[in-house]
Parts: C-alpha cells; sequence; structure tokens
C-alpha cells in the first residue's frame, strides 16, 4: 500500500470517529451506521425484518428509521413520507420499498384507516 493510501486511510478513519462523537454528542445515542440495500433490492416483502439502521434510499440515504419517524409524525402517504425525509426524490429508484414500507406501517399501525378498514372487513367475514 502507497504512503498516500496509508495517509487517505488514516485520514476517513478519524473523520468517522469524529463524525461517530458528534453523534453521539448530539444524541446520546451509540451511532449504528446505516447499511444500504443491495443495489437490484427486491421488493421488500417483509419490512418488519429490515433493521431499523437500513438504507432504503441510496441517493438521500433514508433510513427506514426515518420513514418509520415520519410515519408518526403524521406522514401518511408516499408524497408526505418523501416530503419529510426526501425519500424518492432522487432517482426514485426506491419508490416501491418507500411503499411497501408505509403500507406495512398502514397495517400493523392502530391508528391507521387501512388498520381499521382491515378490522371491520375481517369482523364481517
Amino acid at each position: 500500500m502507497s504512503e498516500q493510501n496509508e495517509a487517505f486511510e488514516a485520514f476517513v478513519r478519524a473523520r468517522s470517529a469524529a463524525l461517530l462523537r458528534t453523534a453521539y454528542l448530539l444524541t446520546g445515542d451509540e451511532f449504528d451506521p446505516p447499511r444500504a440495500l443491495p443495489a437490484e433490492a427486491p421488493p421488500i416483502s417483509a419490512p418488519f425484518r429490515l433493521p431499523a439502521q437500513a438504507v432504503i434510499c441510496r441517493c438521500n440515504t433514508v433510513t427506514k428509521r426515518q420513514l418509520v419517524a415520519a410515519w408518526q409524525a403524521g406522514a401518511r402517504d408516499v408524497d408526505a413520507m418523501a416530503t419529510a425525509t426526501r425519500a424518492t426524490t432522487g432517482c426514485g429508484g426506491c419508490r416501491d420499498a418507500v411503499t411497501g414500507i408505509r403500507e406495512w406501517l398502514a397495517s400493523t399501525d392502530p391508528t391507521s384507516d387501512a388498520h381499521s378498514l382491515d378490522l371491520a372487513v375481517a369482523a364481517l367475514s
């Protein structure tokens, strides 16, 4: 490894450590770095299995945790979630994944209209 490469890697390690310390000071939480989904990620069939730190939108580094927080703050459709998090506003390749997470949240949130409708239909069956 060249001396330049070693110097660059040392810089990156030091910068990463500084960012982790800053994140800890700001939030009080240990920082778990986001993990991106594979480039050709299949549709999310079970969003509850994704870790909270999974990156759903690579363009804007939006995690599942941020999408859930947007939902909890009142963003109930994909466009509102996009406004709150910027997910889907880059290349748009994550729109299906964001839609899948939104549908999962709607089906599991007892305050959601979709969840209430599902329960009403089940009660009639």
